[in-house]
Order: structure tokens, then C-alpha cells, then sequence
């Protein structure tokens, strides 16, 4: 009975992506004000973290794709996250997309070319994001780029898979696809590839990102992400 805080995909938008929004009214602990928003967190120490929750279903497709929504890429949404980034000073900020910006099987150079440099401009320590059904762990190799990009599919376990060889970014971690899961290729039941992850922040300088199967084990532990606002 935690609180959710939600946002909208690709299957959301197949039905009545608003009504979800509508829902927030009837029930608490439902928290979707609207297809993108932003809220803070605060720890002990003066320590804040803002969540800045993006639709990427209205960034990520192309015109064509959308009309079939009724919809159009969305630039107001850019600008207004870039106002909402750049009037920020919360200690962490974490961008949250349902669409993947660079994974083991691609990248999306829209994305890459309007959404990482503002990123990278206002100090973004991490992107996550769902839709590939696997968990990624990647980051750009260049150096100047200090984002690091988490795919949570809920269909990991440990182990790693051949890649696409995608060119610049460093692969941490890749866990099974949904294809492989689905074939039988995990070791097991696909019912025991599923989990989930957790971001733990670690006062003002560092963060970890863990990922755990579904019996609760821990199957991967990045290494301390460094505060793009305290490195």
C-alpha cells in the first residue's frame, strides 16, 4: 500500500491514457497529476532527490506513429522539463521515460540530440525507463557525458547475453530478453527471470542501483554513481 507514482507507455496509450490521470483523484495512492510532472523527495542530512517523470510516447515516436493517437510530439513538454531542471535545486535528479535513450540493442538519436544534452546541461545523475523487456545497465563512453542509463524491464536474472554491438556506450550489465525468458533459455521457469530494482541513494556525492531477481535476491550491484551536482 506504498504510494505509486506513474507514468505512461506505448500499451497505456492503446487505451485511455487520460482516464489513468483521472484515477489519481480516486484513489491516494495513485500519483499521476498529469502525463509528465515532476515531485521531491527529502532525507535526512538536507539531502533532496527530484523525480522528473517525462512521456516519452509523445518525444519518442515519429508524426506518423502518433497520429494514430490523435496526438503530436510533444516540444512543450521539452521546454517546460528544461524550465523545471534548470529552476531545480534538489541535491539528485533523476529523469524517469518509458522509452529506452541507449540500451544493449539501440539507441534513439532523437532523444540522444534533444533530451541528453539538456540532461547533461542541468546535471542529471540517471535515466530509467522501462519498455525493453530486459535490464540494462549502459553509459556513453564519452567523458563528458555523466548520465547513466537503466533499463528495468522486470525480466532479469544474473547472468549476461550476447549484444548488439552498439556503437559508443559501455555496457555495465545486460540480463535476458523477453525472448529468451520466453524460450526457455533463463535456466528455469520464466516466472523466477522477473524482479525489479532499486536505487539507493547514499547521501549528497553518491547512488547505487541494485537489481534483484523475483525470490529477492540480489543479482547485480553497480558501482557508486557520483553526483553530477558534488563530483
Amino acid at each position: 500500500m506504498k504510494p505509486w507514482y506513474v507514468l505512461a507507455g506505448n500499451h497505456d496509450y492503446d487505451g485511455d491514457e487520460d482516464a489513468q490521470v483521472k484515477y489519481s483523484k480516486v484513489v491516494p495512492r495513485w500519483n499521476f497529476p498529469s502525463l509528465y510532472y515532476n515531485f521531491t523527495k527529502r532525507m535526512a542530512g538536507k539531502v533532496s532527490v527530484q523525480f522528473f517523470m517525462i512521456d516519452t510516447q509523445v518525444l519518442e515516436n515519429g508524426e506518423s506513429v502518433l497520429e494514430e493517437y490523435g496526438r503530436k510530439r510533444d516540444l512543450k513538454q521539452l521546454r517546460e522539463l528544461k524550465e523545471a531542471l534548470q529552476r531545480s535545486r534538489a541535491t539528485w535528479k533523476i529523469v524517469f521515460g518509458h522509452h529506452p535513450i541507449y540500451t544493449s540493442k539501440g539507441k534513439k538519436e532523437w532523444l540522444i540530440q534533444k533530451l541528453v544534452p539538456m540532461m547533461e546541461e542541468h546535471k542529471v545523475a540517471a535515466y530509467i525507463n522501462g519498455h525493453v523487456h530486459t535490464f540494462n545497465h549502459v553509459k556513453s563512453n564519452k567523458k563528458s557525458l555523466r548520465i547513466h542509463y537503466f533499463t528495468v524491464g522486470s525480466t532479469g536474472i544474473q547472468g549476461t547475453i550476447k549484444t548488439k554491438n552498439v556503437g559508443g556506450i559501455t555496457h555495465m550489465k545486460t540480463y535476458p530478453t523477453q525472448t529468451e525468458i520466453d524460450k526457455g533459455l533463463c535456466g528455469g521457469a520464466a516466472k523466477y527471470c522477473r524482479g525489479f530494482a532499486v536505487v539507493t541513494v547514499k547521501g549528497k556525492r553518491n547512488m547505487v542501483l541494485e537489481f534483484f531477481n523475483v525470490k529477492g535476491a540480489r543479482v547485480y550491484t553497480s558501482k557508486d554513481i557520483p553526483n553530477p551536482r558534488n563530483g
